[in-house]
């Protein structure tokens, strides 16, 4: 194979539980990111530190202005004198979960579960990596636990797109 490490062995075995199991993991980590993120989510809270407010919330209000509005913006008049957001990995136009700045609620809802969302995905991908590893299920949810509401992955939250590669390992 020319990826020595997808070989059939190296996968991990499966048994009957596997499917219960893997719920009981996602239930643990949405319950987990809504306990955490609760205060963002439903109470009125915003975050006011750092980037995630005066860099990352303003262009991610704009896009989401604008989208809800109709537009699909290449251009953000308002920065810079001008700034091209299609060529800004910044402001990530074109990444598949900023679908959420669509929904039709009240900023800054879909910024906050666009970074809630974003702890959940380190959660379950760090979980995948150890299961993959063939780690037991219970260490991979320790492991999934300690990388996900580790001090790296949390102090991200005010830095969206540190915490967007942190998600995706």
């Amino acid at each position: 194979a020319p990826f020595g490490f997808l070989t059939k062995s190296s996968m991990p075995k499966r048994n009957p539980l596997a499917a219960i199991r893997i719920a009981c993991v996602i239930c643990l980590a949405v319950g987990l990111v809504i306990w955490f993120c609760g205060p963002l989510l439903v109470g009125g809270h915003e975050l006011t530190f750092r980037d995630g407010a005066s860099y990352y919330g303003p262009q991610f209000h704009f896009l989401s202005r604008a989208w809800q509005g109709g537009d699909f913006p290449l251009w953000n008049p308002h920065e810079n004198g001008g700034l091209n957001i299609a060529a800004d990995p910044t402001y990530g136009i074109f990444y598949p979960p900023k679908i959420l700045f669509l929904l039709p609620i009240q900023w800054p809802l879909p910024y906050h579960l666009f970074l809630c969302g974003h702890v959940l995905l380190a959660f379950l991908s760090m979980f995948a990596v150890l299961r993959f590893q063939n780690r037991s299920t219970s260490a991979a949810i320790l492991g999934a636990l300690a990388y996900a509401f580790s001090g790296h992955v949390l102090s991200q939250m005010h830095n969206a797109v540190y915490l967007v590669s942190a998600a995706w390992l």
